[in-house]
């Protein structure tokens, strides 16, 4: 009797395990399987993704609409200091006697177009300025000094030529350019012709 009832037990035990391993099985196949899935294609691709897609779009034209009033505003408040900051500024010069002196004396400074035949020199007072337009030239020194090229760096010395449209300046009296060809140039300030 008591093999007996150990046999039952035994049985009863191996099946129950059996039935429990089963179920398991069962239920794992189900759940999430091609057969059964969590979530149908249908509905993502007709429901889901098409809410998702709405929403992100909504939410970005909302963002955009509030960066672009803020990026306006900074834009007015940044023009209106501006305006401000010139107006001030303008203000300030007119008032400076030193400012206005220096706006006049730049008004008076003219550039003349002189023709020199060749074999002429074209003597410059200090700091008069020459830019040679046509014909060929050397430069003419005074006190061991020739001209100084603004356009090109550097200095010139005698018997150097000059470039057509380099803007030159005289830094001692007398220097200028001698005409190999007949020369025209634009000079602003005192000059001679001789």
């Amino acid at each position: 009797m008591r093999n007996r009832r150990r046999f039952t037990i035994t049985v009863g035990a191996v099946l129950m395990v059996c039935m429990l391993a089963t179920g398991y099985a069962a239920v794992a196949a189900e759940y999430g399987s091609a057969d059964d899935p969590l979530i149908t294609q249908s509905y993502l691709e007709q429901v889901l993704t098409p809410s998702l897609t709405a929403e992100a779009e909504n939410s970005a034209k909302t963002q955009s609409r509030t960066y672009q009033s803020a990026m306006e505003r900074k834009i007015v408040e940044l023009s209106q200091a501006l305006d401000n900051t010139v107006a001030s500024l303008a203000a300030r010069l007119a008032q400076d006697a030193q400012f206005a002196d220096d706006v006049s004396d730049a008004a008076q400074d003219s550039w003349q177009e002189v023709t020199v035949a060749a074999g002429a020199n074209l003597r410059l007072d200090v700091d008069t300025e020459i830019v040679l337009r046509r014909g060929s030239a050397t430069c003419v020194e005074s006190a061991g000094t020739g001209l100084t090229d603004l356009s090109g760096g550097g200095v010139l010395s005698a018997d150097e030529a000059l470039s057509v449209d380099h803007r030159y300046i005289a830094t001692t009296q007398g220097a200028g350019l001698h005409a190999v060809s007949e020369v025209t140039a634009l000079v602003n300030g005192g000059h001679a012709v001789g």
